[in-house]
């Protein structure tokens, strides 16, 4: 009898533990692209891009103080993992996010941070492209289907990042915060000059 009652509570807790439908991975209070705020999407964005910055500007710092001051001691050496923290935070956490940021924009209404993030998002390209060279960008924000994306030319990526600023430029130009199409205007300056 003994034997009966265990078999029969271990039976009984396995049909209540798995014939549960809640699926416990899943968090109702876990924020993902389908609910996030885009205030707080944005605000993450100019925290990401000040990283992305700081790592370039970093890593180059050496190099031109190498050329400029220094020619005979070789000592800043940049390998190719120097430049991994740069690349994974434009391709795997800005430029999404400032996509993000335009379709939450748009689907919302809210033109401003869709004009802010198409900004940053086209100086964040031409960043790339100018340590980088070629870089993938038609083909690098598929996810998980495509882990092998081909290089854009870095002229093809200027153009998309032409055309943004100039959509940005025509967004910010109808909005009280004049600093952002100034900076959108010198961003355009910087490439053309």
């Amino acid at each position: 009898m003994k034997i009966f009652n265990k078999y029969l509570v271990i039976s009984l807790l396995t049909i209540t533990f798995t014939s549960c439908e809640f699926d416990l991975l899943d968090s109702p209070n876990e924020v993902g692209p389908a609910n996030a705020n885009i205030d707080f999407l944005l605000a993450n964005s100019y925290l990401t891009f000040n990283d992305l910055m700081t790592g370039v500007s970093n890593n180059t710092m050496g190099v031109t103080r190498l050329v400029t001051m220094q020619a005979n001691v070789y000592t800043a050496d940049n390998g190719p993992q120097t430049w991994d923290g740069v690349w994974e935070n434009a391709y795997a956490n800005l430029i999404p996010d400032f996509d993000l940021v335009i379709v939450k924009a748009k689907e919302s209404g809210i033109t401003f941070p869709e004009g802010v993030a198409k900004v940053l998002k086209a100086y964040a390209l031409t960043t790339m492209v100018d340590i980088f060279g070629d870089v993938p960008y038609t083909e690098a924000f598929l996810g998980t289907s495509n882990f092998g994306p081909k290089a854009d030319k870095g002229a093809d990526i200027y153009a998309v990042s032409d055309k943004l600023l100039d959509e940005a430029r025509t967004i910010l130009a109808g909005h009280q915060q004049e600093h952002w199409l100034m900076i959108c205007i010198m961003v355009v300056l910087l490439q053309n000059g």
